[in-house]
C-alpha cells in the first residue's frame, strides 16, 4: 500500500514538472515571438521620427554591445537632425531640451523591453504596439491643432496655412505657423501613413528661416548689451554717490547769539547747517504745545530773493521765450 502511494506521488510530481516545463517553454516561445514582432514593428516606417523608428534605431545600435544610455545619447543627434530637416525653427525651446528627450527615449525603451518580455496584459501590449507608428513628439507645445476643414473655416483651401491653434504658450515655445498642418497630420496618422509626408528640403524657406533666426539673435544680443551697460552705469553712479557722500555732525548751537555768524563756531570743520537738526519724537510732540522760537534774522529772506533774481536775469540772456522765438526767426530766415 505504501509502495502504491509512493508511486502515485512520484507520478504526480512528474506530471507537475512536465506542466511547469511546458509553461516555461510556451512563455519562452511567446517571448521570442513578441521579440520578433517588436523587431519588425520598430523597423517599420521612416518618416518624422516615430516611436517605432526611435526604438528601432536603439535596437540596431544595441547589437554593438553598448549600454542603453550610450545608445540613447547616440540617438539624440539624428533625432534632432530629423526635426531640423522638417523646419529650421525646430530647436529649443520650440522642442524639448536634450535632457528631456533623453528621459523620454529611456522611458520608451524600458516600455518596449517590458512588452517584448511579455509583461503586462494583452490590452497594454496592443496599446503599446499601436503607439509605435505615432509621432515621437518632442515639441514643447502640446496645444490642440484644428484644420480649417474641421472647423468649417471660410479660408479653407484659400491660404498657405489651413489650420488653427488656440495656444497659450510663450511666444518662443510656439509651433511655427507654417508647420501646424504638418504636425497635425503627424500626430493623427495611423499605421505609419499620414496625410502629409516629409519631402526634400525647401532651401529657400530654410535660408529665410535661418536669416530671421540670426537677426532675432542679433537683436537679443544688442538688447542684452544695452541692459548690461545700463546696469553698469547705475552701479558706477551708486559707487560714485557713496564716495562723495559725507556724514555731518550736528554742531552745538549758541542760543544766545545775536548774529547769524555767532550761531555756530566757524572755527570747526564743515558741519551740517544749524537749522537742519534732528529731533526726537518727544521733542516733536512738545513743539505742538510750545512752538520753536526762531529769531528773525535781518535781511535773510531779502538776500535769498536777491540771489534768485540775479540768477533769473542771468539765465534770461541764455534761454527765455524771447531768445527762443528770436532763434526760431533766425532759423526761418536761413
Amino acid at each position: 500500500m505504501k509502495g502504491l502511494k509512493a508511486k502515485v506521488g512520484a507520478t504526480e510530481r512528474k506530471r507537475e514538472t512536465d506542466r511547469q516545463r511546458d509553461r516555461q517553454t510556451e512563455r519562452q516561445t511567446d517571448r521570442q515571438t513578441n521579440g520578433r514582432s517588436l523587431q519588425l514593428l520598430i523597423c517599420y516606417g521612416q518618416t518624422a521620427a516615430t516611436n517605432g523608428t526611435a526604438i528601432g534605431n536603439v535596437y540596431e545600435m544595441s547589437q554593438r554591445l553598448m549600454s542603453h544610455k550610450e545608445l540613447i545619447n547616440d540617438m539624440i543627434v539624428p533625432l534632432l537632425h530629423q526635426w531640423t530637416k522638417a523646419n529650421a525653427l525646430f530647436k529649443p525651446p520650440v522642442i524639448n531640451q536634450c535632457r528631456t528627450i533623453e528621459l523620454k527615449l529611456t522611458k520608451l525603451w524600458h516600455k518596449a523591453v517590458e512588452t517584448s518580455l511579455g509583461k503586462g496584459n494583452l490590452a497594454r501590449k496592443n496599446e503599446f504596439l499601436h503607439t509605435l507608428d505615432t509621432l515621437f513628439d518632442i515639441l514643447t507645445c502640446k496645444c490642440s491643432i484644428q484644420l480649417c476643414s474641421e472647423s468649417n473655416c471660410s479660408h479653407s483651401g484659400k491660404r498657405e496655412n489651413n489650420s488653427h491653434i488656440d495656444c497659450g504658450c510663450p511666444r518662443e515655445k510656439k509651433i511655427p505657423v507654417l508647420e501646424l498642418e504638418f504636425i497635425k497630420a503627424q500626430r493623427t496618422k495611423a499605421e505609419g501613413q499620414g496625410s502629409m509626408q516629409m519631402g526634400s528640403i525647401d532651401y529657400s524657406e530654410t535660408k529665410k528661416q535661418i536669416a530671421n533666426a540670426k537677426k532675432r539673435e542679433q537683436i537679443r544680443e544688442r538688447e542684452q548689451k544695452k541692459k548690461m551697460k545700463s546696469e553698469e552705469a547705475i552701479q558706477r553712479e551708486e559707487e560714485l554717490c557713496q564716495d562723495v557722500y559725507h556724514f555731518f555732525d550736528i554742531p552745538p548751537i549758541n542760543v544766545n547769539a545775536t548774529k547769524l555768524s555767532e550761531l555756530v563756531d566757524l572755527s570747526l570743520e564743515v558741519l551740517e547747517p544749524p537749522l537742519t537738526t534732528s529731533l526726537t519724537s518727544q521733542e516733536l510732540r512738545n513743539l505742538k504745545e510750545t512752538p520753536m522760537q526762531v529769531p528773525k534774522w535781518p535781511s535773510h529772506t531779502q538776500s535769498v530773493e536777491r540771489c534768485v533774481k540775479m540768477v533769473t536775469e542771468a539765465a534770461g540772456h541764455v534761454y527765455s521765450h524771447e531768445r527762443r522765438e528770436d532763434r526760431e526767426d533766425k532759423l526761418t530766415r536761413l
